[in-house]
């Protein structure tokens, strides 16, 4: 059996990381494994770049497709994808020598909707976040992908072309013939079953995976003194992201609860990870450490093991690659408990899940994380992930799926 995964995501974002270990785990269990990007590939003999066909072409479409999105006037600033233009990659998936067809995040003009059904190989499709079962939007907090989008149901605040309805139409026109749907988190499961386009489609919740043979709890004082942090002082972590991304990841969540929490606590240094293009250290008068550039499995590990929680604010989150991987550096996580990391923090053992999007509990959170952290078993913490979460049993899921469509 030869599995073919599509990804229009860029090669480091959290769709493309999720596909990749996904894609790992299957190669560990014997199983063919090959992944098809847009964009351009590394040096991997099982991972290449399609495009869309020519260059200019693939530019043009995703310039015109950014015309699209901007007759819409919307308070909702999540990526919109309307996915109109129509490749040849259809055509080419239906003669590679793939038995399964994967699809991962295909937008970004690398998959039209019309081109999802001309594939003719069976197909399993991992959600990477609402946009499949929504219009054009990827994150939404309104009820038309529950509902149906009528003219009737349209935000308040929205105007201009309504470019949701107009893609969630072409969605439901297309898309007749139901397909094998995965979902990292119980919550996206729901979503999906629930709402108006795939509630009769099959469903399965799958955890990504995780090598925890590699994510391991590192001694703290080990972890700190590799990253230049004091011994005996409080640490928390946190992820940043580009400005686009701020209100979905809950940036000024962050701020405030972090705000307060050194208020209760002046002496907690604060850790972030990730590239930003908003600074960080105006906000926060404690000591502040950004490490911007830790991307591999190790620097990450040091930096999860070396704190005392991982705090995650985020409004939305299909899953949460971030919170998988501070639990199996054996790291408490606090977040909110409305999405996808409700599937695998457990409230009060391996993490505090607040009430969304309550700030005041989310701080109480981290004061709970705080007041244990001389007492909290990072090997527990680990093993609650390691024995759900692990490539081998993944992979083994996964198996088991693509059977059942061939």
């Amino acid at each position: 059996m030869k599995v073919v995964h599509l990804s229009g995501a860029g090669w480091g974002g959290g769709a493309s990381i999720a596909m990749r270990r996904i894609h790992e785990s299957l190669i560990e269990l014997g199983i063919g494994s090959e992944i098809w990007l847009s964009s351009t590939a590394p040096l991997d003999p099982n991972v290449k770049s399609v495009g869309r066909g020519a260059r200019f072409r693939g530019v043009v479409s995703r310039e015109v497709s950014n015309v699209i999105v901007r007759s819409l006037t919307t308070e909702n600033h999540a990526l919109h994808s309307p996915s109109v233009f129509g490749s040849r990659l259809a055509a080419a998936v239906n003669q590679s020598d793939g038995d399964v067809v994967h699809l991962h995040w295909t937008q970004g003009e690398m998959l039209s909707i019309r081109d999802i059904k001309k594939i003719r190989k069976p197909i399993v499709w991992t959600l990477h976040d609402m946009w499949p079962f929504c219009g054009a939007e990827h994150h939404s907090s309104d009820a038309r992908w529950s509902e149906g989008y009528l003219k009737s149901n349209r935000p308040d605040g929205e105007a201009g072309f309504d470019l949701n309805r107009w893609t969630w139409k072409r969605k439901k026109r297309s898309w007749t013939k139901p397909l094998q749907l995965v979902a990292p988190s119980d919550w996206l499961a729901s979503c999906a079953t629930t709402s108006d386009l795939f509630r009769d489609w099959p469903i399965e919740v799958v955890p990504h995976p995780i090598d925890v043979s590699s994510w391991q709890p590192v001694e703290k004082k080990i972890a700190r003194r590799a990253l230049g942090l004091s011994d005996d002082k409080p640490v928390l972590l946190a992820s940043l992201y580009p400005s686009a991304l701020d209100y979905w990841k809950g940036r000024d969540l962050l701020e405030d609860a972090l705000r307060h929490i050194i208020l209760r606590n002046p002496e907690v240094q604060l850790v972030f990870l990730g590239n930003s293009d908003a600074p960080v250290g105006d906000f926060f008068p404690a000591q502040t450490k950004h490490f911007a550039a830790l991307s591999d499995v190790i620097s990450r590990n040091l930096a999860y093991s070396a704190a005392d929680a991982f705090v995650l604010t985020s409004r939305q989150e299909a899953f949460s690659l971030s919170a998988q991987e501070a639990l199996s550096s054996g790291t408490p996580v606090i977040a909110f408990d409305n999405s996808g990391p409700t599937s695998f923090v457990k409230h009060k053992q391996s993490g505090y899940l607040a009430s969304a999007f309550d700030v005041k509990d989310f701080v109480d959170g981290i004061a709970w994380a705080l007041s244990l952290r001389d007492k909290t078993s990072a090997t527990a913490i680990h093993e609650s992930i390691a024995q759900i979460h692990s490539s081998t049993l993944i992979a083994s899921r996964y198996a088991d799926i693509y059977g059942r469509v061939l």
